[in-house]
């Protein structure tokens, strides 16, 4: 029988259309293709030791955003607060066309 082997949490990362940008410490970026456990380990011990985690999404994974968001204030950390929550449109080029579409943000901002 083939043992499986742990791995560490990787820091998620959102890839659509964030090509340049520097990585954010003490910043989360959900993905709409990915769980929500995986952002979990992350955002606990970025909170835990900043005392302050900003979560970012857009379109479809601002679902998943504010779930994690609920689940982390009720349910893993005592005393956790949403600092404040800010919601944005952001225009972007579809893939193959010349047109843009409007993209709906959320960054949800939380503090121990």
């Amino acid at each position: 029988m083939p043992m499986r082997m742990n791995k560490k949490p990787e820091k998620p990362v959102m890839k659509n259309g964030n090509k340049g940008m520097e990585k954010e410490k003490g910043v989360i970026k959900i993905s709409a293709k990915k769980p929500t456990a995986v952002y979990t380990p992350y955002l606990l011990s970025t909170l835990m030791s900043e005392g302050k985690v900003e979560i970012i999404a857009r379109g479809k994974a601002m679902v998943k955003a504010i779930d994690l968001a609920e689940v982390t204030r009720h349910k893993l950390v005592k005393g956790c607060k949403i600092e404040k929550i800010e919601t944005n449109t952001e225009s972007m080029p579809l893939r193959d066309s010349t047109r843009n579409i409007n993209v709906s943000t959320i960054r949800i901002t939380l503090i121990k």
